[in-house]
């Protein structure tokens, strides 16, 4: 048992440590990016497989969803990964006893087509104030359980990426019934 606390204490100060130092290179510009053709559908299967272990915890449902015709996304892979996976972590932490959606579809535009994917949670959602202070850093919001965990970097960090890409993300949260993230 102790040495199961030292564990999990060792990966939370790991995370803590990746956090911040993803957030310098942000700020600083000291990420480059490696894009190359990503298969949206094996991504979204690789997000809810490492994501599966994690619902038990809150009894949550995971649902992956993906239309035929999404296709390729070209982008970085590991900075697209990073941020669906961070936005389907918090989506469990602030769910309890509900379903989180892994969504992706492919959306004509003006410029050309774009993909999206949306995180959908049956959680606790946001109030408007809540709302307004997402995306900035060290903001903790505090779980269902009464619990804040996270460094308050991750949602940064996800913005940060999605810029980086040009792309964006979006929420939209009513208290209470639950929160979509989107990102573009």
């Amino acid at each position: 048992a102790d040495l199961q606390k030292i564990r999990l204490a060792a990966s939370q100060l790991l995370t803590l440590i990746n956090d911040i130092l993803d957030y310098q290179k942000i700020i600083m510009g000291g990420i480059a990016l490696e894009p190359g053709a990503i298969q949206v559908s094996q991504l979204l299967t690789e997000v809810g497989d490492t994501m599966k272990f994690q619902f038990p915890e809150n009894n949550n449902r995971l649902e992956v969803q993906c239309g035929p015709d999404v296709g390729e996304l070209y982008a970085d892979q590991q900075r697209v990964r990073q941020i669906l996976l961070n936005l389907t972590n918090n989506a469990c932490k602030f769910t309890r006893n509900g379903t989180v959606r892994l969504q992706a579809s492919r959306v004509p535009g003006d410029a050309g087509d774009v993909i999206t994917f949306d995180v959908i949670d049956t959680g606790r959602g946001m109030t408007p104030e809540e709302q307004s202070m997402l995306f900035r850093p060290f903001v903790k919001f505090a779980t269902r359980q009464g619990n804040q965990s996270g460094t308050g970097l991750g949602l940064v960090i996800c913005k940060g990426f999605c810029e980086m890409m040009h792309g964006d993300i979006r929420v939209h949260s009513v208290f209470g019934t639950g929160s979509t993230f989107t990102v573009r």
